[in-house]
């Protein structure tokens, strides 16, 4: 099977997977896309031990979990609903400390 009938044949299915995951249409069209690559990547590779499709769908719940797990490590703060405006006081004083 060559890489362009793979890719029209399990885009659409790659596609909602990823939705499965991330629930981010713009994420999950990174996330196919890498899939895609990966695919393109190891074609050569292939076993033939499972189906082709099993085989990119494992790749794409791969690829999914370890972005999942990337945006875990580095976890977004909510920033606080009421923060009082300060004023910026002059740091011109400590400037003229560190000289």
């Amino acid at each position: 099977m060559v890489f362009e009938e793979i890719y029209e044949q399990y885009w659409q299915k790659i596609f909602r997977l990823c939705m499965g995951y991330v629930n981010d249409s713009e994420m999950a069209k990174d996330l196919a896309q890498e899939t895609f690559i990966i695919v393109w990547r190891q074609l050569p590779k292939f076993r033939n031990e499972s189906s082709i499709g099993t085989w990119i769908f494992r790749i794409a719940s791969n690829t999914c979990l370890k972005q999942i797990e990337k945006e875990k490590r580095f976890a977004k703060a909510d920033l606080p609903i009421h923060l009082e405006e300060k004023k910026q006081e002059s740091i011109e004083p400590q400037i003229q400390l560190l000289y």
